[in-house]
Formats: structure tokens, C-alpha cells, sequence
């Protein structure tokens, strides 16, 4: 290639293509791509576009390439705004948002079978997505994306506990005083990621010990024992 390496790119995704019949602005988050590269189709989401007079090349996975016209930002307002630096190209099918760059950024990306979710280093929530059906790739909704997320309010957040321990302590009862366990794997797995200052480390230094909690186990044991 004539190109230079700083403008050679590889586009690792075999699936750029959007599912048929859908009208609506989704964009790949994929592990493999080196940047957050945009189809024209989704342009209209993005924020301070302007055109560029030697764009970057990206080679697809059958070998053809593809150049860039334009350099935008992400209209996301809760990532970082190096994460947020895009790449358009007319001759791209579907967008592709790189986790790559984002965790770069200090982001962090959790997947499974159906749900990815994305955290900045606060364990905030500052992306979701769902896994396609038809591709099996996980994919953000960018109009949902434009929306700040912002996690839903409890009465409890407004409430001002002392410390730590009287924090955990609260959600614990307010939840109906579950296993310590229980309590941890629910964190652990983001279920709880609405309820302002409560982690995983928090509740392992501040374990709480509940009357409810104690009692129920109580008779769970004598039951077993007969």
C-alpha cells in the first residue's frame, strides 16, 4: 500500500451490516475494531462534523479498503471526548463503536449472553446495548445513547448516611435484608447500579449483620435439621 501507517486501519468485525427492515441508528460495539467508525446513515447523530482532506484507510475483512471523509464526535455525553472521536465512511454499511478506544479511555465493558454494559471508572453506567437476535452482535441504540444516563432516583438518595457501613446497612434492609451473598452477587452483576454509592468492595468491608436476616437463616436451618 502508498498509504502510511498512521493511516492504514484494520477493520476486524465480519458483520458491519445492519439487520434488514430496521429504521433504527444502531452502531456495533465491537472488541475488534481499532476506532469508532461511522456509517453515513448515522451521520445525523453525530456532533461537529467536518470534512477531511487526507482521511484514514480501512481495510475490511475481504480485503477491499475503504476512506474516511469526515472526523465528528459522538453526540454521548457521558463518555470521555477522546472516546468520543469518530470516523465516517460512505462506503461502510453499519457502525462500529470500538471498545477498544473506550477502555482506552478508562471505560470499562461488560458482556454476556445478552447485555452489554458500559462503566466509567466510578462504576457509573454510561452505555447499554443488546445483543441481536439475528447477528448475535451487541449493539447500542445511538439515539438512546444521546441521552445522558442518568440512574433512576430513590428516595434513598437523598438521604445522608454517616458512613459506609450505615449506607450498606440501609439498602440491606431496604431490600429485605438478603444474604450477604446475595446481596454481593446482585451488585457484582449490576442489578443494583441505581442505588447512589453502593459497591461490591463497600459491602465486603462493611458485611452487614440484620436481625431478618439472621432469623430467616435460623429457621431455614432448624427446618433442614428435621
Amino acid at each position: 500500500s502508498n498509504s502510511t501507517p498512521n493511516n492504514d486501519v484494520l477493520l476486524h468485525s465480519t458483520h458491519a451490516l445492519p439487520e434488514k427492515g430496521s429504521g433504527c441508528h444502531e452502531i456495533n460495539a465491537d472488541t475488534g475494531t481499532t476506532g469508532n467508525f461511522i456509517s453515513v446513515k448515522d451521520v445525523s447523530l453525530l456532533r461537529d462534523v467536518k470534512p477531511v482532506t487526507q482521511g484514514i484507510r480501512v481495510e475490511l475483512p475481504n480485503g477491499d479498503s475503504i476512506t474516511s471523509t469526515h472526523v465528528a464526535l459522538l453526540d454521548i455525553p457521558d463518555i470521555p471526548q477522546q472516546a468520543r472521536v469518530a470516523h465516517v465512511f460512505p462506503g461502510l454499511t453499519g457502525s462500529l463503536l470500538s471498545i477498544g478506544v473506550l477502555t482506552d479511555a478508562g471505560l470499562s465493558a461488560l458482556y454476556n449472553a445478552t447485555t452489554v454494559i458500559i462503566s466509567d471508572s466510578a462504576g457509573k453506567v454510561v452505555l447499554t446495548g443488546k445483543r441481536s437476535l439475528t447477528t448475535r452482535l451487541w449493539m447500542v441504540d445511538l439515539v438512546q445513547a444521546k441521552e445522558v444516563q442518568t440512574p433512576l432516583q430513590y428516595a434513598s438518595s437523598v438521604i445522608h448516611h454517616e458512613n459506609d457501613a450505615r449506607l450498606v446497612a440501609f439498602y440491606h434492609a431496604a431490600l429485605g435484608s438478603p444474604s450477604v451473598s446475595t446481596f454481593l452477587h446482585a451488585t457484582d452483576k449490576f442489578f443494583l447500579n441505581g442505588l447512589p454509592g453502593l459497591t461490591s468492595v463497600k459491602i465486603r468491608r462493611n458485611a452487614p449483620i440484620a436481625i431478618a436476616t439472621s432469623k430467616g437463616h435460623l429457621v431455614q436451618s432448624k427446618k433442614s435439621s428435621l
